[in-house]
């Protein structure tokens, strides 16, 4: 399990081998998400589906103080975000620092599974197609909580979860395997500057696509609403001659900038955080 905390963000990131350390997670599914998970047939989906809907709860509650009287967050640590004003990277750029396992107490799950059943996390309209994530409450007692935007990502085993630390502040985040961009796609869906940015790399393509991408997937989770994914339309940019895990990052989506995309890696995973 991972961490990461920024002025504009808050972020948990689990492996879901890590799935053990939290127990039984389908008691803490509330009954519209219980139905809809039953009726999810691949089983890494439902795996990842509701070990996602877990912690975007735990974050919601921890940042929203319904918690602190079980656990605290730890402070980070020589956390590296990308940019030449940040501070040193690590050796695997990792933009994330250790959580404690063992603050997943008796105590704390048991309150967890009082107030989680009540919160409902929809990521599908009435009509079934894919939405922002929001939160819906079963109990008025829970109205009064700020809202607070999000934004869920995961790859094969990493599942990310991304809450704006401030409620109003929209976000968007993706985690990609690098070598999954094909140039297939990069013909397709890179506009050709961004295809400069890919040949100026000198090492391996896989890490800049895999960026660039990235990027492009967390500006659109954090601008659009129930608007098809359109990847030409959101350009990617950087202020470095050779692009890598150090560069500096900015993005434009219909004349609107970014300039607060955060890139690093774990593992095989690039991660990107807007």
């Amino acid at each position: 399990m991972r961490l990461y905390h920024d002025p504009m963000h808050d972020a948990i990131l689990l492996n879901s081998d890590e799935e053990s350390l939290l127990g039984d997670l389908q008691p803490f599914l509330s009954k519209e998400e219980s139905s809809f998970y039953h009726a999810i047939q691949n089983e890494e989906t439902a795996r990842n589906w509701r070990i996602a809907r877990f912690l975007a709860k735990f974050l919601f509650v921890k940042i929203n103080g319904l918690l602190n009287q079980y656990t605290t967050f730890p402070s980070p640590n020589s956390l590296y975000f990308s940019g030449p004003s940040r501070s040193a990277p690590s050796a695997e750029h990792d933009i994330f620092y250790p959580g404690d396992p063992d603050m997943f107490t008796r105590d704390l799950m048991r309150e967890c599974e009082r107030i989680f059943p009540r919160i409902t996390v929809r990521s599908r309209n009435d009509q079934n197609k894919g939405i922002p994530p929001v939160f819906h409450f079963s109990e008025y007692s829970l109205n009064h909580l700020p809202k607070r935007f999000f934004s869920i990502s995961h790859s094969e085993k990493e599942i990310l979860v991304l809450f704006g630390s401030q409620p109003g502040i929209r976000v968007g985040c993706d985690i990609i395997p690098c070598g999954s961009i094909t140039d297939g796609i990069v013909n397709l869906f890179f506009q050709p500057e961004e295809k400069e940015l890919v040949e100026k790399y000198t090492e391996s393509d896989d890490i800049p696509k895999s960026i660039i991408w990235g990027i492009k997937e967390a500006v659109y989770k954090r601008v659009c609403i129930q608007e098809p994914f359109d990847p030409l339309t959101v350009s990617v940019r950087s202020r470095s001659e050779k692009i890598d895990l150090k560069s500096f990052f900015y993005a434009s989506w219909k004349n609107i900038n970014f300039y607060d995309i955060r890139v690093g890696r774990v593992g095989k995973n690039i991660i990107v955080i807007n």
